[in-house]
């Protein structure tokens, strides 16, 4: 999770880490993501947290500054 955390704080544009953070979760599950963002200009990510729900499964939360 710390791994996670750096990689994620490395992004320094809500676009890069958005995509980091579908690229990260793609590489641990193994599955296909899909990313879009809100076609607001102004809208900022404030936050991005991982809980882990199980040993393969992970639940991701975004907070927005709307």
């Amino acid at each position: 999770l710390k791994l996670v955390q750096e990689v994620l704080q490395s992004a320094a544009e809500p676009k890069a880490l958005v995509q980091t953070a579908s690229n990260l979760l793609s590489s641990m599950t193994q599955l296909a993501g899909l990313v879009t963002l809100p076609r607001r200009v102004h809208t900022a990510l404030r936050q991005i947290e991982f809980l882990p729900l199980s040993d393969r499964r992970v639940l991701a939360i975004l907070v927005l500054n709307d």
